[in-house]
């Protein structure tokens, strides 16, 4: 396939070699911890809290239900109690809606996600959303106006430092690929593409 350009834009050093090369992990849950969890966490409208304070929840239950088309449902990070609903710190709006959760020294396996005939629904029920800056709830995308000949994955990630996208694409390929053809089937798209940069 040949590779193409264009002249001009900005052109930072690439400086991702301090993580390229570790593995991912898994952040242990430390009892008694509180967790802060945005209810807005992608682009679109926040979503709207389903626990009050005091409730208990399970890691992976639905705790913030998705508030219109673009929107995304939050599940709960970790098992424990909620301790408050609060304003928390947000990257682009300032501050936004959020709860807060006390981590208990069980942690319950994670529920498993409401499965339904549609895909774009299990999407929605997952509350996916894209990696990319705007994290666009991912039932949106997977909902075009017209019908679609060409699926393209960007694992580019043109990000200097980052290296989020380089270590799925290491350590989950299959898994990509496998939800790549979820979505090709369940869109009757005939093409895939994986567009992945050279410095991967």
């Amino acid at each position: 396939m040949p590779f193409f350009g264009f002249r001009g834009g900005v052109h930072p050093d690439y400086n991702k070699g301090a993580t390229s090369g570790k593995p991912i992990e898994v952040m242990p849950v430390k009892e008694g911890a509180l967790y802060g969890v945005p209810l807005a966490q992608h682009i679109g409208a926040p979503a709207k809290p389903l626990v009050a304070k005091n409730q208990e929840v399970k890691a992976g239950e639905l705790i913030g239900q998705a508030a219109g088309f673009i929107s995304a449902n939050i599940h709960a990070p970790v098992s424990g109690r909620v301790v408050a609903l609060q304003s928390l710190p947000h990257p682009v709006s300032g501050k936004t809606a959020g709860i807060i959760i006390e981590a208990s020294g069980e942690q319950d396996k994670i529920l498993p996600v409401n499965v339904s005939e549609k895909f774009q629904e299990t999407v929605l029920n997952a509350g996916i959303v894209g990696l990319g800056g705007a994290t666009f709830p991912s039932n949106v995308k997977l909902s075009p106006p017209k019908k679609v000949d060409t699926l393209l994955l960007n694992g580019a990630e043109c990000e200097p430092y980052l290296t989020c996208d380089h270590r799925l694409m290491l350590e989950k390929t299959e898994e990509i690929i496998k939800g790549a053809d979820l979505i090709r089937r369940a869109l009757n798209i005939e093409n895939l593409i994986i567009g992945i940069e050279e410095n991967k």
